[in-house]
C-alpha cells in the first residue's frame, strides 16, 4: 500500500481516539481567536518542523509542548509511534514531504510547515481549519519558502523574538487584513509595525515587543511580498 496513504490512515485514526476523550480545540471567531488559532500563529511562522516530535500533534491540532504527556495520559503512545513512523516512512522516500537536512539522523529530520499542510491536503487528510487557513497565508506573501531566514536583531533571543513578532504579522494579517494595506492595497509593513507596537499587549508579555518599531517593519519587508 502506498506509504502516504498509510499515515494519512493513521492520522486519522488517532485523530478519532483523540476527538473521544477531548473533543477538538474550538477555531475562536474574529473577536476571540481561541486556543487553536494561537496556537498556529506560533508554530506557522517558524522556518521548520521537527518531523519526529512537532509535526505529528500539529497535523491532530495539539500543542507539541505537551504531546506525548496526552498520549501517556490517553494510552496512545503506540498509536502515536506509529503515526510518527509512518510519516517518517513518507518523507524517506521522496512522497512529497522534503526533509531539509536529510543528512542528519532521522530524530533530527526538520520540515517546512508549508510542506506539510501541501502534503496533507495532497493526500486528503484534513488539517485543523486554522492551520490551513494561516498557512494559506503565508503561502500568499512569502517571497521565498525559507523566508526572513536572516533578521534585524541578533544574539541568543533573536530567534524566538523573529518568530513571536512574524507570529503577531500573521495574526493581523488573517484577523484584519484592511490594516494592513496601504491606500493602493499592497502589503505596508510599517503599517504593520505601528500596530504591532500599539497593540503589543495582545502578543507579548510586555507592553514592549522585542523590538523597535523599525526592526519589526525591516523584518515583515523581509518577509513579505
Amino acid at each position: 500500500m502506498d506509504r502516504a496513504v498509510v499515515a494519512a490512515g493513521c492520522l486519522r485514526v488517532l485523530r478519532e481516539h483523540l476527538d473521544r476523550e477531548f473533543p477538538p480545540l474550538p477555531p475562536g471567531n474574529a473577536r476571540d481567536p481561541g486556543p487553536l488559532v494561537l496556537l498556529y500563529e506560533r508554530w506557522v511562522v517558524k522556518e521548520h518542523w521537527n518531523l519526529a516530535r512537532e509535526v505529528l500533534p500539529l497535523l491532530l491540532g495539539c500543542d507539541p509542548d505537551i504531546w506525548l504527556t496526552r498520549c501517556a495520559e490517553l494510552e496512545l503512545l503506540a498509536e502515536a509511534e506509529e503515526s510518527a513512523q509512518a510519516l517518517a516512512d513518507v518523507a524517506s522516500s521522496g512522497m512529497g514531504l522534503p526533509i531539509l537536512n536529510p543528512e542528519a539522523p532521522e530524530h533530527e529530520w526538520r520540515v517546512r510547515p508549508a510542506d506539510v499542510y501541501l502534503w496533507a491536503i495532497g493526500v486528503g487528510y484534513q488539517v485543523p481549519e486554522p492551520f490551513a487557513t494561516l498557512v494559506q497565508y503565508v503561502l500568499q506573501v512569502v517571497k521565498r519558502p525559507g523566508f526572513a531566514s536572516s533578521s534585524p536583531v541578533t544574539g541568543a533571543a533573536a530567534g524566538e523574538a523573529r518568530e513571536r513578532v512574524l507570529g503577531a504579522a500573521l495574526a493581523l494579517l488573517a484577523r484584519t487584513p484592511q490594516a494592513c494595506r496601504d491606500d493602493n492595497g499592497f502589503i505596508d509593513p510599517g503599517l504593520m509595525a505601528r500596530c504591532i507596537v500599539e497593540q503589543s499587549v495582545r502578543w507579548f508579555e510586555s507592553t514592549q515587543p522585542p523590538m523597535t518599531e523599525a526592526e519589526i517593519a525591516t523584518l515583515i519587508a523581509q518577509w513579505v511580498d
